[in-house]
């Protein structure tokens, strides 16, 4: 067969048949195992992505449930904050008003109600009746100890005489 008595095209077409079939098993693809190939490739990358925007939604549920998990060990953890700050403050108090009781400063009745008074007062006034609850010396009688606290807070002679210390401070 020479050139000049067939067609370009077929002759084309007749090189391209013999190099498929003298390399058909060497890995050169026909054109329709190309294409199967192809689509497979694109079937296993779209089964993939399917798998990764799966795996996405459950890690962005697990993420969101965490979080809530988050908000409610947060909230739990105030709660407790809140009851150990109560816990601490109430047993301060009722140490507090205990040596007010040991002192004669308040009589056994008022414990409870200056157990209350002293809970509700803010740190630094805490701080500023505990030191003069110290300065009282415990043999004075109650009339005695309420004179000394009160000096310590105010002037005497422009202040009536309260009945309790906790009067004396609630008053100022």
């Amino acid at each position: 067969m020479r050139f000049g008595q067939i067609s370009e095209e077929s002759y084309r077409e007749f090189l391209i048949n013999k190099i498929a079939n003298d390399l058909g098993n060497k890995g050169v693809a026909k054109p329709d195992e190309e294409a199967k190939r192809e689509t497979q490739y694109n079937d296993n990358l779209f089964e993939k992505i399917a798998s990764l925007v799966e795996k996405t939604k459950e890690a962005v549920a697990r993420i969101k449930e965490l979080e809530k998990e988050a908000r409610e060990q947060k909230e739990e953890n105030k709660s407790l904050s809140l009851q150990l700050i109560a816990k601490e403050r109430s047993k301060r108090s009722l140490d507090l008003a205990n040596q007010m009781l040991e002192k004669d400063l308040i009589k056994k009745a008022e414990l409870d109600s200056e157990v209350d008074k002293i809970m509700d007062m803010d740190d630094n006034n805490f701080k500023i009746l505990k030191e003069a609850v110290s300065r009282v010396k415990e043999e004075k009688t109650a009339e005695e100890g309420l004179d000394t606290i009160s000096g310590l807070l105010v002037d005497n002679e422009k202040t009536k005489k309260p009945s309790t210390l906790g009067d004396s401070i609630i008053e100022d």
